[in-house]
């Protein structure tokens, strides 16, 4: 691939950056005009996290910073200079999917690495809009996508999240009262579409290499931990649980005092961190009587981590070795 011309798509479902922007955001997910009140209520959370998500910023902030990790590394003559190296899109809204590829198109790549935002693998966020974006090359003469594995089970990935469980351990002090619940995003099960298998098993084999450098770098025991899921049901139907507010009443039973909530599906900070976890949650950890603490993402509007950029750019090399589409 070293003589063709080619861009990295680094694809997320998108956010509205206003209160404007959140009914036509929701009418594309939807698929139809969304009802008032399903509107207001979207509107009214996205207030409570500053009027906006901050998804896409987050998104552009993580491809500059994976532009010059791929140079650093000497990679940008393999992938072809002169050219935008990596395009930000969207599935929802700006910028939208099939803008970015064209953009791509018009500065000579002949050839597109897909890399999901997502950390482990689902339709709805992987595998669909890798579909839609061998589609939407295609009409633009491009016949060469690159699909780049999940990030999230990298040794960099799960790394930083062991490190950042040891530092809030560390900072709590902990006596042993505490549970470590990892947070990922429902999928549902009757879906024909989905792989929630999969998706599961992913998650899980995370956890346990999140355990295993725990306890290979440090020697305290890693407290009692489970899987939670939030973000359940919202067309109907069996999705994966248990959820995230069962899974912290089944930890007070325990007779635990503190839900350590791990965002562990969740690579970067939006809706369902922000608001799911920093105040739907925390406000039933309140009623329950339990201490809640949320660990960081990789990718918040403040900073990125390294690691999640290491993650990416792995991804990415996998991709440009194996040279073809699957």
């Amino acid at each position: 691939m070293q003589n063709v011309k080619t861009g990295i798509l680094l694809v997320g479902f998108g956010g509205p950056r206003s209160l404007d922007e959140v009914a036509p955001m929701l009418q594309r997910v939807m698929g139809f005009t969304p009802p008032p009140a399903v509107v207001t209520a979207a509107c009214e959370k996205y207030k409570l996290i500053g009027g906006k998500s901050p998804n896409v910023d987050i998104a552009y902030a993580i491809a500059k910073d994976l532009e010059a990790g791929l140079s650093s590394r000497g990679l940008t003559e393999e992938l072809g200079e002169d050219i935008q190296l990596v395009e930000v899109a969207m599935g929802f809204t700006e910028p939208f999917l099939e803008d970015s590829l064209k953009r791509l198109a018009d500065a000579g790549c002949e050839c597109i690495v897909y890399l999901s935002m997502t950390a482990y693998e689902s339709w709805a966020a992987w595998e669909g809009p890798y579909q839609r974006t061998v589609e939407a090359a295609a009409e633009l003469g491009i016949n060469e996508v690159v699909r780049a594995p999940v990030f999230g089970l990298s040794l960099a990935y799960v790394q930083a999240h062991a490190d950042i469980l040891h530092k809030t351990l560390a900072w709590l002090g902990a006596t042993g009262g505490e549970r470590i619940i990892f947070v990922a995003h429902s999928l549902p099960v009757d879906d024909s579409l989905e792989t929630p298998e999969r998706y599961e098993q992913q998650l899980l084999a995370a956890i346990d290499d999140v355990k295993e450098r725990f306890k290979e770098d440090w020697t305290e025991e890693f407290p009692s931990s489970a899987l939670a899921y939030v973000s359940m049901g919202a067309r109907g139907g069996k999705w994966l649980g248990p959820s995230l507010n069962e899974a912290m009443r089944d930890i007070v039973a325990s007779n635990a005092q503190t839900a350590i909530v791990c965002p562990l599906g969740f690579a970067t900070d939006h809706m369902e961190v922000l608001y799911d976890l920093d105040i739907a949650a925390a406000k039933e950890a309140e009623a329950l009587g339990l201490g809640f603490e949320r660990t960081s993402t990789l990718a918040t509007a403040e900073s990125i981590h390294l690691a999640l950029i290491e993650a990416m750019m792995e991804s990415v090399q996998i991709a440009l070795a194996e040279g073809r589409t699957p």
